[in-house]
């Protein structure tokens, strides 16, 4: 964002960008980090604001390395790391609303895992 951005229109994007897309539940936010890495479950939900806020090389750095501290942990579902992998792809295209859905999608991928 640029620096005139205030602090209202700042912390407007951060709340609208937590509901954007379909909410998790507390209860599953909570049960992921004990079958995945804390890290990449946060490097995912930091990804889905950087999407929102259309800044797509952070977004695609966030995915990255959520999708590699899966791999390295021994704990990523195939399909979540395929969609991680379209997220990434999805959010160079600028398409903002399917990046963010296939982000949603992994985090489901996980909880389920």
């Amino acid at each position: 964002m640029s620096n005139n951005t205030s602090m209202a229109t700042l912390v407007g994007a951060l709340v609208g960008a937590g509901a954007y897309g379909p909410a998790t539940s507390a209860a599953a936010v909570a049960s992921v980090p004990l079958r995945a890495p804390l890290q990449a479950i946060s490097q995912i939900q930091h990804a889905r604001v950087e999407i929102y806020c259309g800044h797509n090389a952070q977004a695609v750095a966030d995915i990255r390395a959520a999708s590699q501290q899966l791999r390295s942990a021994g704990r990523a579902p195939s399909l979540a790391l395929a969609m991680l992998g379209e997220a990434a792809w999805l959010a160079r295209q600028n398409q903002y609303e399917r990046a963010a859905q296939a982000l949603e999608a992994a985090l489901l991928q996980i909880d389920a895992a």
